[in-house]
């Protein structure tokens, strides 16, 4: 990359060589002769350094980027030819706010103490250090004050190990004490809580955006370390089987491992996503929900879900989105790439990604979520991000109410219309089977959604005239097969509801069973039965709070 077509900007590749040089420098000590050292460090200045400090210098100071592009010199785009006609005049303030100001600001920092340590202090280091002291300083709300972060578990990890490094070298090298910016414990929360272990690896995660498993180890073991946390050291140890040179480093074998507790628990971050659960270990019952506001690396996905169970995906996000908008798959970023609904068969507001992977302005809010009586709910309002692309819809509510004893998750849709306009309601739902072992049959009512150690069973209600059927994603014919769906359509109304049951079973068990009615009074009655038991659910279906539900067993 290039500001203003000859100057040198780094956001990844030059911070990477910078830290791998300083680290050589330290590490290679006296293998090195001064000669050596003093040649390196001073080809790293030119080609990492200075990249560095121009492209975090845009972000402070936006009015001064005489423009952003591509080094046309540079093979980049033989390789990736799909990003020719990226727009980059909003990347300065884009990366302001993400894992790409942090990337550089780290080498930077670490760059600058090592060349000082060899060249003296200077005009240079001074400056280096003090645009990477002021970076490191803005990187403040990166996190949310309870420790998530809003591109998810993989993209959090990369950035996190960016904020320890610093924290590190400004303790070891500057005696800085007091500067860490991030709430470490309950960032180690958000990625145990974000966890979904299954039989393929322990590394699944909840994965909303552009994520698919877990990072390393080592950003556990530094909290671990840092905070004497048991639970963090428990997810290093038990759930992350990537490991790097940080992990070695960062590792405190007196540190206790301690697994988080069992049980059902309905768990919301600052972003407004929520996890429902009936415990952690891998047979588990599972079901992530996404609200909340737009973030860089995000899918159109508000009121998405996924549900696992006894160690499968079950009802799946979709993984290996491509980046590039030219890409034929682009479609799986969008609403209809996703276990959420289509209004008039349109989906809510995405970007074209003419400026990358970056923030939409679609939002959704958490009405209410919870437990009650050891029954799991959320609610979700995601009438703003539809709106923005019909003007039309007056309400888009989606109600997620999972009974664990069950194995069951219930998903209520109500879409209504502003007065005197109509419209069909689809909801879809995808299994996985990147690896082929995964495959969905429909039915008049339903579905079934079949993984090699568990399956889910799927009944349908709706408010008006209902449609199923299974279809695949209109994009590269080689990866239409990894996720097909199945999807239900209602008829054409100006308020419509559409109840879903999902009932999850083990490969050789019989899962739960559903009974949708309708009562005199215009409640619906769920009444799931399995081993012998009963519990039903009764709730309204177009309430404007449909968590407000009551629940008996027998």
């Amino acid at each position: 990359f290039l500001e203003g077509g000859t100057q040198t900007i780094g956001f990844q590749r030059a911070p990477s060589s910078t830290k791998a040089t300083v680290l050589g420098m330290q590490w290679l000590g006296d293998y090195l002769s001064e000669d050596e050292r003093k040649s390196y460090l001073t080809v790293m200045a030119e080609k990492g350094l200075e990249p560095c400090f121009w492209g975090i210098y845009g972000m402070r100071y936006k009015d001064r980027v005489k423009g952003w592009g591509f080094d046309t010199t540079s093979t980049y785009l033989e390789h990736r030819p799909g990003d020719k006609n990226l727009d980059f005049t909003n990347w300065p303030i884009i990366l302001d706010g993400n894992n790409l100001k942090a990337v550089p600001a780290n080498s930077l920092l670490q760059g600058a103490l090592v060349y000082q340590q060899t060249f003296g202090d200077s005009d240079n280091t001074r400056r280096w250090l003090e645009q990477a002291l002021y970076s490191y300083s803005t990187l403040d709300k990166v996190f949310k004050e309870d420790g998530s972060y809003d591109e998810g578990v993989a993209y959090s990890t990369y950035t996190a190990i960016q904020m320890a490094e610093m924290e590190t070298v400004l303790k070891n090298m500057m005696g800085r004490t007091g500067t860490g910016l991030v709430n470490w414990q309950g960032y180690a929360d958000y990625l145990i809580e974000m966890s979904l272990p299954t039989h393929e690896t322990t590394t699944t995660i909840v994965n909303f955006g552009d994520n698919w498993r877990a990072g390393n180890s080592s950003i556990a073991f530094y909290v671990a370390n840092q905070m004497q946390y048991p639970s963090s050291q428990w997810l290093g140890r038990e759930r992350y089987i990537n490991h790097d040179i940080r992990s070695v480093i960062w590792y405190n074998p007196a540190v206790e491992p301690t697994a988080p507790p069992q049980g059902p628990r309905t768990w919301k971050c600052d972003l407004d996503w929520v996890v429902m659960r009936s415990g952690f270990e891998v047979e588990d019952l599972v079901v992530g929900f996404r609200s909340g506001p737009p973030s860089n690396h995000e899918h159109a996905d508000r009121n998405h879900f996924l549900m696992a169970c006894f160690g499968e995906q079950l009802v799946a996000d979709l993984t290996g989105v491509p980046y590039m908008r030219a890409d034929p798959s682009w479609m799986m970023r969008t609403t209809a790439g996703h276990n959420a609904i289509l209004i008039n068969g349109k989906p809510h507001q995405y970007h074209d990604g003419s400026e990358g992977t970056n923030a939409s302005q679609a939002s959704a809010k958490i009405l209410k979520s919870g437990n009650q009586d050891g029954i799991l709910y959320a609610s979700s309002d995601a009438t703003a991000a539809y709106a923005l692309v019909d003007a039309n819809i007056a309400k888009v509510l989606r109600s997620l109410i999972v009974v664990p004893e069950m194995h069951t998750t219930l998903v209520l849709d109500h879409v209504a219309m502003k007065p005197g306009n109509k419209a069909t309601v689809e909801a879809r739902f995808f299994a996985y089977n990147t690896d082929g072992n995964g495959k969905i049959e429909t039915n008049p009512a339903g579905f079934r959604i079949t993984r090699p150690m568990a399956y889910v069973d799927a009944q349908f209600m709706a408010s008006d005239a209902l449609k199923t059927d299974q279809s695949v994603l209109p994009i590269a014919p080689e990866r239409q097969k990894d996720y097909p769906f199945g999807y239900a359509l209602v008829a054409e109304a100006e308020s419509s509801w559409l109840i879903t049951a999902l009932n999850a079973g083990k490969a050789d068990m019989v899962a739960a069973t559903t009974v949708l009615e309708m009562a005199s009074d215009g409640s619906l009655q769920v009444k799931l039965n399995r081993d012998g038991k009963q519990v039903i659910v009764q709730l309204q279906p177009e309430s404007t709070d449909p968590t407000t539900f009551t629940i008996s067993r027998a």
